[in-house]
């Protein structure tokens, strides 16, 4: 992996460093242990059976175990403190955040596989999946408003349902940050 060639760090010690403890991401992390999965809420399939989560020889793939609020933290990189400046720019530079939130007709108007740019909603987000889990975070750049949203069941209608209903909320009550 490109990451650990260039840091002399496993993929899992350089997020952590340089990516989750600088956001305040305390319980995020790509090393997943039984301590933690007991800690965890219990997967579901679409049948609504318990089910195990899958575990991806390329951690950077599918591997990361988190919370909403972490979650939430790493949405809100996107967005813009009191002073106007991006909470990302702990990270990267702000051209480099504006970069990213341009959309790529090649792609979709996605900025790769599970990010997305929603222009009517002036939105960007992540959707990432796993057996039993789903995560969507979506940051609304021009309200200066994000969210989280972690099941534990496979049933994706509910997290699109879920979505649309806080995304109608926070346009109709969040007034725009321009």
């Amino acid at each position: 992996m490109l990451i650990e060639d260039v840091s002399g760090q496993k993929f899992s010690e350089f997020m952590t460093s340089k990516v989750f403890l600088p956001l305040g991401m305390t319980s995020t992390t790509f090393d997943v242990n039984e301590e933690l999965m007991r800690r965890s809420a219990t997967p579901y399939d679409q049948e609504g059976k318990a089910t195990s989560m899958i575990y991806f020889a390329a951690t950077a793939a599918a591997g990361m175990h988190t919370t909403t609020h972490d979650l939430t933290l790493f949405s809100s990189t996107l967005l813009k403190d009191e002073k106007g400046t991006f909470i990302g720019q702990k990270l990267l530079r702000e051209n480099w955040i504006t970069e990213l939130m341009k959309p790529v007709e090649t792609t979709g108007n996605r900025m790769c596989i599970s990010y997305f740019i929603d222009e009517e909603n002036e939105s960007v987000g992540f959707s990432g999946y796993n057996r039993g889990w789903i995560a969507l975070t979506r940051t609304i750049v021009g309200r200066n408003y994000g969210y989280a949203i972690l099941t534990n069941s496979n049933i994706s209608p509910i997290t699109n349902e879920v979505d649309a209903l806080i995304l109608k909320a926070v346009n109709e009550n969040s007034p725009r940050q321009d």
